[in-house]
């Protein structure tokens, strides 16, 4: 197949589930990359799988200080140059002689982009979730550490731009050929919003290069990877450590990509309050993040309905024990009490399930061993590559909905 892959992600686990993805396809398969210069390519490059790539220019303007009536005009109009660009992307793909697309979210709306209203040749929406702002509302503007002021403009704007967004985000899904969902989670959740069917096609993680260290033992701190956002829950980690005995009580090192909404300003606060060592760690680079993985007594999540996970997998693969909330696509990774402990989202509990990997040898080491095998066994990215092949293979001659 000759596949066009258009994406223009910011940095983090959507964007690596894409480029996972198509590096897999290219084992068989042409692929060839459109993307906007607003794309990110310094987390992981498309030049690693891709036979061709097509660039173009997207800048929108920054938002000015307190002008909330002016910025919505201003992203009106880089909205609309948008559009026109999406139809041109679209047109240039059509006249490529493509049999597939494959696409995932827009940063600049954070929902499905554009290109998939104006494409005739057969797509796939990756859609990792419905944009969560839209659904919880943990995941608004609005409920990050803001001073009052500043909440009611998040709120006001947040109202403004979504209006706009959720009628051009569900054009876009409907008019995609597929729509493909990375958990039986996320294919309930389209059902839910969208109204619309979803194929579960599962990611993976690479078990080469997330593998167990080579050293013996583990530090003395627990780790925990995500967005700085309340929606990645934690504060719910910082106040469950909080209730661990004082003398027993791991260091928390979390590893995220930025601190753009005050959430780590606050979490450090928590930290104080709680008697909790945190160590916030930035734009780690891959290795160090598997170093991480490999040198943490245990890997904390607990993320509000995260759709899939990649964190998690990753860690399984580092062969760290895994303590998250039951909840969201963990539950369709993680084996309670046999790859990690799932625990339901309440501090005391989580507290009990962190100490008994911590004062339990033998049980941290049962979880870690099985975490590894059963990430080997089912959750590689060829896999991965596997299942979204025959998912592009099959748009013309679509499988049963929701088969795997």
């Amino acid at each position: 197949m000759r596949i066009a892959c258009y994406h223009n992600q910011a940095p983090g686990g959507a964007r690596r589930a894409i480029h996972e993805l198509c590096q897999q396809l290219t084992r068989r398969h042409t692929v060839d990359v459109f993307s906007l210069d607003t794309a990110d390519e310094s987390f992981v490059k498309s030049s690693d799988f891709a036979s061709n790539i097509t660039v173009f220019d997207f800048r929108p303007r920054r938002p000015l200080r307190s002008a909330v009536g002016l910025n919505m005009l201003r992203w009106r109009q880089d909205l609309k140059r948008l559009e026109d660009i999406c139809r041109l992307i679209a047109a240039q793909v059509d006249a490529g002689d493509y049999d597939a697309v494959l696409t995932d979210p827009c940063r600049f709306v954070q929902a499905a982009p554009s290109v998939l209203a104006y494409l005739a040749t057969p797509s796939a929406y990756y859609c990792h979730e419905p944009p969560r702002r839209f659904v919880q509302a943990v995941a608004r503007p609005e409920s990050a550490p803001l001073a009052p002021q500043e909440r009611a403009r998040a709120w006001l704007r947040g109202r403004l731009y979504d209006a706009v967004i959720k009628p051009i985000d569900r054009r876009n899904v409907n008019k995609a050929s597929a729509v493909l969902a990375n958990s039986q989670m996320t294919r309930q959740m389209i059902m839910d919003y969208y109204g619309r069917d979803a194929t579960i096609s599962a990611l993976g993680v690479d078990a080469q290069r997330f593998r167990p260290g080579d050293r013996p033992g583990r530090d003395s701190y627990v780790l925990s990877v995500g967005a700085l956002a309340v929606p990645k829950g934690f504060d719910f980690i910082i106040r469950s450590l909080g209730l661990c005995p004082p003398s027993l009580r791991p260091t928390l090192v979390i590893v995220a990509n930025a601190d753009d909404c005050g959430v780590g300003r606050d979490l450090r606060r928590l930290a104080a309050r709680s008697d909790v060592q945190l160590e916030l760690l930035l734009e780690v680079s891959d290795d160090e993040l598997i170093r991480l993985y490999q040198r943490a007594r245990a890997f904390v999540f607990a993320s509000h309905h995260e759709p899939f996970g990649l964190a998690v997998l990753e860690a399984m693969a580092c062969a760290t024990p895994v303590i998250t909330v039951e909840e969201g696509g963990p539950r369709e990774t993680v084996i309670d009490g046999v790859t990690g402990l799932l625990v339901p989202r309440r501090e005391e509990d989580f507290a009990e399930a962190v100490m008994r990997v911590l004062e339990n040898p033998v049980l941290a080491s049962s979880l870690a061993a099985e975490a590894r095998k059963h990430v080997e066994a089912h959750w590689t990215w060829q896999a991965a590559g596997e299942r979204i092949e025959r998912h592009l293979l099959a748009l013309d001659s679509p499988l049963p909905v929701g088969a795997p």
